[in-house]
């Protein structure tokens, strides 16, 4: 056979080859591509190697293994009421402990979160608030400016005055209205040319019903002299409730409530 194929082909230079058609009737035959020359007795070339198969990655202890859950979310919207600040602490850690854990938790996280802040939020305006009161009455203690009850429907510039100047006891023992009353009828007695002794006296008896002790009758008596009938001011100061109006005259009430005191 190689014999046949190197007589074939012209000076032995490669293997034989059918001569290519001549053109049918003028027409030209489209040239074709020729066929890969065939090679005798040689062997295939080897297909290449298969890639390695990626190989798993090699297993981590249980305690050193990234855990799946979230705790500390958890735990942020449940002290988020008692204690917003640790809650607002733990709901961010939450979080970015949720993004490290593939969203373990996240909802917990933004709850525990959401909570905190609206209750530091409101804890903030409240505590605002009553900074803001507390300061109002503070000042309006200092101004000695107290309310009056629903007793009286209004009072005057020399009443509010009057009411200013009590001592708290005698404040918190009568209603303002009742006070109101002490003080006028004292006033009207003066008026009427009383002394400061028989104005007291009488302000005494009028007010025995209402348990009207000595003190408090000296203190509606000073008060009601220093704003609503200053007129009297100096003549109730000047009078001395613990001698009477006269050395042989009769003791008032109040110069007798105090003798009693003195000799018990």
């Amino acid at each position: 056979m190689d014999e046949v194929d190197r007589q074939a082909a012209p000076g032995g230079a490669g293997p034989w080859r059918a001569p290519e058609p001549e053109p049918a009737h003028g027409w030209a035959v489209p040239h074709q591509q020729p066929a890969p020359p065939q090679t005798w007795g040689q062997p295939a070339p080897p297909a290449p190697p298969a890639p390695p198969a990626p190989s798993a990655p090699p297993p981590v202890a249980p305690w050193l293994a990234e855990p799946r859950s979230n705790p500390v979310a958890v735990w942020s919207w449940v002290v988020a009421v008692p204690c917003a600040v640790l809650g607002l602490v733990l709901g961010v850690l939450g979080l970015v402990r949720a993004r490290r854990r593939g969203g373990a938790g996240l909802a917990h996280a933004v709850v525990g979160t959401a909570l905190s802040g609206v209750v530091l939020l409101v804890g903030t305006v409240a505590l605002s608030v009553g900074a803001v009161t507390g300061i109002a009455a503070v000042a309006g203690g200092a101004a000695g400016s107290r309310g009056h009850d629903d007793t009286v429907g209004s009072v005057t510039e020399q009443e509010q005055a009057y009411i200013d100047d009590l001592y708290e006891d005698t404040y918190l023992s009568y209603d303002d209205a009742t006070l109101l009353e002490m003080a006028h009828g004292f006033c009207d007695d003066l008026d009427a040319g009383s002394t400061p002794a028989e104005a007291d006296s009488a302000l005494v008896e009028r007010w025995a019903e209402q348990s009207l002790d000595l003190d408090t009758a000296y203190d509606v008596e000073w008060s009601a002299t220093a704003t609503l009938c200053q007129q009297h001011a100096e003549e109730f100061q000047a009078w001395d409730p613990a001698a009477g109006d006269a050395p042989d005259g009769p003791a008032t009430t109040t110069t007798a409530a105090l003798d009693a005191t003195a000799r018990a």
